[in-house]
């Protein structure tokens, strides 16, 4: 798993936890944010605009719009303009993440 993956994951409010089950097949377990756990090569994988709007662009946009004191539509504009910018040669599904990821940097504003 990538780095930047990693991060979402947790940003997300999912975490690793021991499972005895997966630690006998040698691979990590998650829980979801629910309390439910899945080994690693199951959970989101944000390559996907799927997963990205699924696990992230709602809380994202929540984030957004508490920071600066804004609606949730003027917090959605915001990340779509930043989504925008991050475009340039790159996968849509990427794009958004770096996008979130700056503002989680707190680099979104």
């Amino acid at each position: 798993m990538n780095e930047r993956n990693e991060k979402l994951l947790k940003w997300a409010g999912f975490k690793r936890v021991e499972r005895e089950f997966a630690s006998a097949l040698d691979e990590p377990a998650w829980e979801y944010p629910n309390g439910e756990w899945d080994l690693e090569r199951d959970i989101p994988d944000f390559t996907s605009l799927d997963a990205c709007f699924k696990w992230l662009v709602e809380k994202a946009c929540n984030q957004l719009a508490d920071k600066d004191i804004s609606t949730i539509d003027e917090a959605y504009a915001k990340l779509f303009q930043q989504w925008i910018e991050q475009m340039t040669y790159k996968q849509p599904a990427l794009a958004l993440c770096l996008a979130i990821e700056k503002l989680i940097d707190g680099g979104g504003e």
